[in-house]
């Protein structure tokens, strides 16, 4: 009987926060990195038009996506949802992905605060945080020392935070690296129903004894299997010198396979 008052008290916390922090965001804005923000603006910009249509992208759970016309040698292709099935290196190359919404448990996976010796390994993607962000991030991921927890809250913040799909994934990026948690940034695309285009997207990775997707801006833990990445970096920066093969990527949709929940 303890756990439902504890959970109410949890929701609670939880709304206090968001009430306190607009006032928070005020002062973390200025400390976004705008170059990075420029950047991400420039690949929001790209969008490809659908070879089909399909109404409801959040219920895809499995789908096979054809990429088209460039020189794969720099993409970052294979990770915890995504795996390369089929390439041909002919005149324009092509490669077959197999996307699968991930459904593992990450909880217990990776233990807050991190070791020294974890610090070092990963303090490329722990770059140092305003003090303010800092506070602000351990009154909400005080409660628990589980990485995948404290993520999910760090999430639910980044949805009451008036940005879009450029500046949430920056967002959720400083909060989650304040709080400890190695993050880095995927590009690719995401399916739009509306107009029927792959839009450019970016969202982020975390280190849960793997590199695990997380969607920030569609405030998916687990993104759908219409998510499509070409791309990880620590820093959007490091994708100016090569992004030019970024622009020119067909994508085709040869399979969906999806849920009956919404």
């Amino acid at each position: 009987m303890a756990k439902k008052p504890l959970f109410c008290l949890a929701l609670l916390i939880v709304f206090s926060l968001s009430a306190r922090f607009s006032a928070a965001e005020l002062s973390f804005l200025e400390n976004l990195n705008s170059e990075e923000l420029e950047m991400a603006a420039v690949i929001a910009a790209c969008s490809r038009p659908a070879n089909i249509a399909f109404a409801d992208p959040k219920r895809s759970i499995h789908s096979q996506i054809l990429l088209v016309g460039t020189d794969f040698d720099h993409f970052d292709l294979n990770d915890n949802r995504q795996q390369v099935v089929e390439y041909c290196a002919d005149e324009l190359e092509h490669v077959l992905l197999d996307i699968a919404k991930d459904t593992t448990n990450y909880l217990g996976r990776l233990e807050l605060p991190l070791t020294e010796e974890e610090r070092q390994l990963f303090r490329d993607y722990l770059t140092p945080s305003p003090l303010e962000i800092g506070a602000f991030v351990k009154t909400i991921t005080a409660s628990s020392s589980d990485g995948w927890i404290a993520a999910a809250k760090l999430m639910q913040l980044v949805k009451d935070y008036p940005g879009d799909q450029t500046t949430r994934p920056v967002f959720f990026a400083a909060l989650a690296r304040a709080a400890g948690i190695p993050t880095r940034f995927a590009v690719g695309f995401r399916y739009f129903p509306e107009p029927n285009r792959w839009v450019g997207w970016i969202w982020n990775e975390i280190w849960i004894q793997e590199w695990v997707a997380v969607d920030p801006a569609s405030q998916q833990m687990a993104p759908d299997a219409l998510l499509v990445k070409l791309m990880s970096t620590s820093s959007l920066t490091d994708l100016q010198l090569r992004n030019s093969n970024f622009g020119i990527v067909q994508l085709s949709i040869r399979q969906i396979d999806t849920t009956a929940e919404p």
